[in-house]
């Protein structure tokens, strides 16, 4: 048929048609090169880093100047869709003045960055990308330390999707190296890693995944002051993680992680835990819910099989009154220790709204039938984690612990009882708390080995009472009180340790009073607490006072007054802890933010006492394509008779482009 034959609506139709094709087949055509590269970035900069520690015995003190320059090139080798590449690197002049108790001595190094990603096949279903990284950042291990770490990362990452499998399918291995070294620590870590994943969406909301995971690593970090024993271990997991909705109405949710886990030494161990959980919601005010956990692990010698069953049900009986009801079942099985409890609870809660506010009332029991059985005097925790930072005691796990050895997480050093950590027993209960002065960072995890008393055979029962009533007032004030008490009966047996009845009681109020369109707000808070028991009685009192307000538009106050007196009746090591709080935060400029912050605590109620202040200025301004940022951190903390002040400076001028 000739054009002209055409309408002249189908006529546009098929000149549009022709010139999108035209068009199309253009770009498609400039895509397809050899080599294309589309675009370039980088940046140059200079930094300088500061790292003071001062020690009554002891100096340490490292100032570096650095002066970097790096490029990042973005490419791809025949089509985008075909390989696209990240290509970079980078170099780092750094001069370094080192002054310790030992010495002094000036170095320099120059180091150097590099980075290679490339993505094959990105978009479609079978993608792989292969990388390299090596940097020389700067990082902090705690929070009172920073210097620059040496890192290097190079690895694959493959997926095959669907429509290719019924299920996707992703591999990522990769070896990482970290060396560096600062005022107090050491890091000297390897990590060979390789992680698989198959994955499906099953129905609604569903799916299944199936991961599997090899982990290796060489670790020679720790302290500078203790021996570093270095560290080989080889840990290997299997998860299978589902998670379904059943039922017409999808009103049942299904969930269920199975898992494996072994580790070859430091300590050497293995694992396996089933933790299935439905939920059933029968209707929009009523649902059930149905859990089980089974845990059975070897750590060394120490055998565990924990299994807990529990089944409840809650409910919105009316308006204002919601009920809950549940029964657990709890087996636990330790080398030395077997012990089961078998418990039956519900708790009623009531909002009762009035014209100033609102009441709230909650009342709940529980009562259990245990047992314990012992086949040894003692039993053992391995590798309890515990963080320690500032002045905070933290309570191990279980009670009437009779020894206490303290690692770091790579194992590769023990750190020691009175120089590194700090013990003490209140009653039945042992907290752990850092030394200042000592070699754990302040925020550092360790991990914690203990033995502990098991008390001997014995079945007894339990009562719990429970009551809460808080009345909130205008939307700023609330009043609130709590009483608990919980009873024992001795059925049978000679417990070795006290079955410890307890009664709690805590009074409260609460302020937080607007102003000025909520431009300020000043409030506060007072709590006490009653705590009767055989073994460990105390009364504790706490205040908190604290302002906030906008100064101006783009700057704000805040100030905060804290102290906590808590009198342990049966022991000396009593707490009075005062702490004071002031933030300033604003923006300056467009484009900026700086923040200056001053927390000072102390606490004279123990046999020592111990005190930990934090300054801290933090800042970045932009103009355009040039950044200044700041970091600057001063600690001084005292125990006793040891102190030491820790200064932190970190400040970089950097050029994008």
């Amino acid at each position: 048929m000739p054009l002209d034959g055409l309408s002249k609506k189908l006529r546009y139709r098929l000149l549009c048609s022709i010139w999108i094709f035209l068009n199309q087949s253009l770009v498609i055509a400039e895509e397809i090169k050899a080599y294309n590269l589309t675009g370039v970035e980088g940046h140059v900069g200079l930094q300088y880093l500061k790292d003071d520690l001062q020690q009554p015995q002891s100096h340490y003190r490292l100032r570096t100047n650095q002066e970097e320059v790096s490029v990042l090139t973005h490419s791809y080798v025949y089509h985008p869709n075909f390989l696209k590449m990240d290509l970079g690197g980078g170099l780092l002049l750094t001069q370094n003045e080192l002054d310790t108790s030992l010495g002094s001595r000036e170095y320099d190094e120059e180091l150097y960055n590099l980075t290679a990603y490339l993505r094959f096949l990105e978009n479609k279903p079978y993608p792989v990308t292969l990388y390299y990284d090596r940097g020389n950042p700067s990082v902090s291990n705690s929070l009172t330390e920073r210097f620059v770490q040496q890192t290097e990362k190079y690895g694959v990452n493959a997926a095959v999707r669907e429509p290719v499998l019924p299920f996707a399918i992703e591999v990522d291995a990769y070896r990482q190296t970290s060396e560096g070294r600062g005022s107090t620590q050491i890091v000297d870590e390897k990590t060979d890693q390789v992680f698989m994943r198959a994955y499906r969406a099953i129905g609604k909301d569903g799916y299944g995944q199936l991961t599997y995971q090899v982990n290796r690593r060489e670790s020679a970090s720790g302290s500078q002051n203790l021996p570093i024993q270095k560290t080989e271990t080889e840990g290997k997991s299997t998860s299978l993680d589902t998670h379904f909705k059943l039922g017409a109405k999808n009103q049942i949710d299904f969930t269920n992680i199975i898992s494996y886990f072994t580790q070859d030494v430091s300590p050497k161990r293995e694992e396996v835990r089933v933790t299935p959980n439905i939920t059933w919601h029968h209707s929009d005010e009523t649902y059930s819910y149905y859990r089980f956990d089974y845990l059975n692990s070897e750590i060394d010698e120490l055998e565990t099989e924990n299994t807990s069953s529990t089944i409840g049900a809650s409910t919105q009986l009316t308006e204002r009154l919601n009920g809950t009801a549940e029964a657990n079942s709890v087996v636990n099985k330790t080398t030395g220790l077997e012990s089961t409890s078998n418990n039956i609870g519900g708790r009623l809660s009531y909002t009762y709204p009035l014209s100033f506010g609102k009441l709230l009332l909650g009342a709940g029991t529980r009562y259990a039938s245990s047992e314990r059985k012992t086949s040894a005097g003692e039993a053992r925790v391995i590798g309890e984690q515990v963080r320690l930072d500032g002045l905070n005691r933290v309570a191990l796990t279980f009670q009437y612990v009779i020894s206490v050895r303290v690692w770091n997480q790579a194992r590769t050093q023990e750190y020691l009882l009175n120089s590194d950590f700090i013990l003490t027993t209140i009653g039945s209960t042992t907290y752990i708390e850092r030394k200042s002065g000592g070699n754990i960072t302040d925020g550092e995890i360790v991990l914690v080995d203990y033995s502990y008393e098991t008390g001997g055979d014995v079945v007894f029962t339990s009562l719990n009472q429970n009551y809460q009533a808080t009345l909130e007032l205008y939307k700023y004030y609330s009043l609130n009180v709590s009483y608990s008490e919980t009873d024992f009966e001795l059925e049978g047996g000679q417990p070795t340790i006290p079955l410890n009845p307890v009664t709690h009681t805590i009074t409260g109020a609460r302020a937080d009073i607007p102003f000025r369109y909520d431009t300020i707000r000043v409030g506060g808070e007072v709590v006490h607490e009653d705590h009767n028991e055989e073994v460990s009685p105390y009364d504790s009192d706490s205040q908190e006072v604290f302002f906030q307000t906008e100064i101006t538009r783009n700057i704000v106050l805040y100030l905060l007054e804290y102290r906590l007196q808590r009198d342990n009746l049966y022991s000396d090591e009593d707490v009075d802890l005062k702490r004071q709080i002031i933030r300033l935060s604003t923006r300056p400029w467009p484009r900026s933010t700086l923040s200056f912050e001053v927390s000072n605590e102390k606490d004279t109620g123990g046999s020592f006492i111990r005190s930990y202040k934090r300054t801290s200025i933090i800042g970045e301004m932009r103009i355009r394509k040039l950044v200044f940022t700041v970091d600057g951190r001063v600690v001084e903390e005292s125990f006793g008779s040891s102190e030491q002040r820790h200064t932190i400076i970190s400040a970089a001028l950097r050029r994008e482009f």
